[in-house]
C-alpha cells in the first residue's frame, strides 16, 4: 500500500494552496521543506483564527490526495458531508486539487443517497440521521475516507487530522483500505504521527 512518491510534495501543495501558505509566517530553517508542507507551524497564535487553520487543512488534504494512488484511472469525486473544517476551502479551491494526476469534482453533500457516487470522503459533523447507513458505506465501498472534525473513534476512517504541538499533523490507519486499490506514497506516510495496519502496529 506504500509507492514512492514521483515529483516533490512540497510543490505540489505550494501550487494548490499557495495564497493561503505564503501569507503565513514561517521558517523554513528550523524545518525540512517537507515537514514545512504538511506540519506549518501555527506557532504566530496560541488562537488560531479559524480560517487560517481551515486553510491548512485543506492544503494538507489536497497533499493527502496528490500522493494517493488509485488502481483505476476513473475520475474522482470527493464529497465533503457535515460541515468539516476545510469545507469552504475546498469548494474554492477544486481546480486546483487533484487524485491520480486529474482533476477532481468536489461535491457538499446532505445524506447517504448522494455519498453512492464519491470515491474520497471528507467527514465534519455528521448527523445522527444518517450515521449507520455512512458507516455501512465506509466499510463495504472503496471510498477514501478523511475525518477533518468529526468523531474519530465514531468512523473506520482511513486518515485523521488533528491539531498536535499546534501544527496540522495526521493518522493514517491502513486497516480500511480495501483490496490494494488504493497505495499511499512512502513519503506521505512518513508524516503521519501514526499508523494503523500492515506492520506499523
Amino acid at each position: 500500500m506504500i509507492n514512492k512518491a514521483p515529483t516533490s510534495l512540497t510543490a505540489s501543495i505550494r501550487t494548490m494552496f499557495c495564497g493561503a501558505l505564503t501569507r503565513m509566517v514561517i521558517r523554513p530553517s528550523i524545518y525540512t521543506p517537507l515537514l514545512v508542507t504538511l506540519t506549518i507551524s501555527l506557532y504566530c497564535s496560541h488562537s488560531i483564527a479559524g480560517t487560517q487553520e481551515d486553510k491548512l487543512r485543506a492544503a494538507v488534504i489536497g497533499g493527502i490526495l496528490r500522493y494517493t494512488q488509485w488502481q483505476d484511472s476513473a475520475p474522482k469525486t470527493l464529497c465533503s458531508l457535515g460541515s468539516p473544517s476545510s469545507e469552504n476551502i475546498l469548494l474554492r479551491s477544486a481546480h486546483r486539487v487533484k487524485a491520480n494526476n486529474q482533476a477532481i469534482s468536489i461535491l457538499k453533500v446532505s445524506d447517504s443517497e448522494h455519498l453512492k457516487s464519491c470515491q474520497i470522503l471528507v467527514i465534519g459533523k455528521v448527523p445522527k440521521t444518517i450515521t449507520q447507513s455512512l458507516k455501512a458505506q465506509i466499510e463495504t465501498k472503496n471510498i477514501l475516507s478523511i475525518c477533518d472534525g468529526c468523531k474519530s473513534d465514531k468512523w473506520p476512517t482511513d486518515i485523521t487530522l488533528i491539531r498536535h504541538k499546534n501544527n496540522i499533523r495526521f493518522y493514517v490507519d491502513l486497516h480500511h483500505l480495501k483490496h490494494n486499490t488504493i497505495t499511499f506514497s512512502a513519503s506521505l506516510l512518513e508524516l503521519a504521527i501514526r499508523i494503523k495496519g500492515g506492520n506499523n502496529e
